[in-house]
């Protein structure tokens, strides 16, 4: 497997961020193995998709690699649906799970160097 010593455990807060009223789809939390300063590899995404008016989460996985690099994540996934049982995990309680499991908040709240006149 790729050596990711250089990568940092992080994710996007997207319903969050600065650009949040660009999003016109289900929210969604990106989160992965981040490169300081080049973005991420093998995007992991935890999608809240509605279904019969009820938001229903969903992992969409676009590399293997980085998903088995985020074991802890799934762990706290399965013991939060045995405490939980027929309750869906909301953004609130997923963002939580991702820091208790070291991961770093990379949401950008603020845009960096934009002015508005």
């Amino acid at each position: 497997m790729k050596d990711y010593i250089e990568y940092t455990k992080g994710f996007q807060w997207h319903k969050k961020a600065w650009y949040s009223h660009f999003c016109k789809h289900d929210p969604f939390i990106t989160f992965g193995m981040f490169i300081p300063e080049k973005g991420i590899t093998g995007e992991i995404q935890m999608v809240w998709q509605n279904i019969s008016e009820i938001q229903v989460p969903r992992i969409e996985c676009f590399d293997f690699k980085s998903l088995a690099l985020c074991n802890d994540v799934i762990q706290k996934l399965a013991e939060y649906n045995d405490k939980n049982e027929f309750k869906d995990i909301t953004e609130e309680e997923f963002v939580k799970v991702l820091l208790d499991c070291g991961f770093t908040d990379l949401t950008e709240y603020i845009q960096e160097g934009f002015n508005v006149r």
